[in-house]
């Protein structure tokens, strides 16, 4: 199926719209956490009038691929979380059907920084929220462990704060999703060109 020149906007708006029709999204915030302390990653949301209000999932990622925590949560039922290694770290509010999605941290580490997404599923209707998680002290304990390493510090510096933050934030926003279907109808377009001069050289 082709597209002509003044169709690949409209096509493009259409899938767009298609992805995102579902989706309400929260733009990030940056959290500063205490090593060794416990933080709160807040997630509020807006729940839809066709929502019953008894059954809706919870799930917390940490730089996009690294799942922390997902919740089946029912209205009445013991909360009864996914297994994983932040397990006995982590906890879900305990209003969670009612507005408040925000994941508590314990004990946080240095490896706990970067950028986190949380995920509310409501029947039919999404939520998302960004945010990014910076923690202090990190680099005080890199300097007791080993002082007389400071090439080692600055590159430990880089990987926890400039790489997530910048670079994931970037990722995790729908323009990466926009540009990838501007790219595709565009490679499209051009490939039919080529196509039709190879065809008219030919004749």
């Amino acid at each position: 199926m082709a597209f002509r020149g003044h169709q690949l906007p409209l096509v493009l708006c259409l899938i767009i719209m298609k992805v995102c029709s579902h989706v309400s999204e929260e733009r990030g915030e940056t959290v500063i956490g205490e090593l060794h302390d416990r933080v709160t990653l807040h997630c509020p949301y807006l729940s839809p009038d066709d929502w019953d209000g008894r059954e809706a999932r919870v799930l917390w990622f940490r730089n996009l691929t690294e799942k922390i925590l997902d919740c089946p949560v029912k209205e009445g039922e013991r909360l009864t979380c996914e297994k994983n290694a932040y397990s006995h770290r982590t906890r879900l509010s305990p209003a969670a059907l009612c507005g408040d999605a925000s994941l508590e941290i314990s004990h946080l580490q240095g490896s706990d920084a970067g950028a986190y997404q949380c995920w509310v599923i409501l029947s039919q209707t999404y939520h998302r929220g960004n945010l990014v998680l910076r923690v202090q002290g990190v680099m005080k304990d890199v300097i007791k462990m080993d002082e007389s390493s400071p090439h080692e510090m600055s590159t430990w510096n880089m990987l926890e704060t400039k790489l997530p933050v910048k670079v994931l934030a970037i990722l995790m926003s729908g323009w990466l999703i926009a540009l990838l279907l501007v790219g595709i109808l565009v490679s499209q377009r051009f490939f039919l060109r080529e196509s039709r001069r190879k065809y008219m050289i030919s004749i």
